[in-house]
């Protein structure tokens, strides 16, 4: 029914699952719409409004029309990607753009908003992964790792009123991002 593709504040990781959807698209889900999700953080480039402009500019470099994107543009963590890009959708097949350990974090968020009734039980996520913007190094593991684990500790009573994350996750989001660029810098 939908893609979402899950902001990030490193653009060349942004347009991977940007490339990614569009191949998704073309040639293994039938979807009507994208989602382009993510909101304004820190580390967000300051010419784009948020992350979704970023994903809304590509999709439509793309040749993609406006009215099949849809726009979440607020989300400050995955808990919100989550939350608020479904909301942006009809149907339950939803196919969800980025990274193996992102994604394992979006289904563990989804099966607890269908334990408390936050998420309709019928949703259905397909994963549509990228490649990790590092590899899947021991900086990957780390970061995913401590952000999977906060998640945890944010969801053990469930979904609801959950979303915001606090100044732990976004100093280590923070840290981590600046150290990517760092590392992916290093590469060119």
């Amino acid at each position: 029914d939908a893609i979402i593709i899950l902001g990030t504040p490193v653009e060349e990781d942004l347009k991977r699952r940007t490339r990614r959807a569009l191949r998704a698209h073309d040639e293994e889900v039938d979807s009507k719409v994208y989602v382009a999700s993510g909101g304004k953080t820190p580390q967000t480039d300051p010419k784009y409004k948020n992350q979704a402009h970023m994903i809304y500019k590509q999709l439509r470099e793309a040749g993609v029309r406006p009215v099949e994107i849809r726009i979440e543009g607020r989300s400050q963590n995955s808990i919100d990607n989550v939350l608020y890009s479904l909301k942006k959708i009809e149907g339950t097949e939803v196919g969800v753009v980025s990274n193996p350990r992102h994604l394992d974090r979006i289904e563990y968020i989804v099966e607890k908003g269908k334990q408390d009734g936050s998420i309709d039980k019928n949703v259905h996520i397909h994963r549509i992964e990228t490649e990790s913007p590092v590899g899947g190094s021991t900086f990957e593991r780390i970061y995913e790792g401590l952000i999977m684990a906060y998640t945890k500790y944010k969801l053990r009573n469930g979904l609801r009123n959950s979303s915001s994350y606090g100044w732990l996750p976004n100093l280590v989001g923070t840290t981590m991002n600046y150290l990517l660029k760092k590392v992916q810098k290093r590469k060119e």
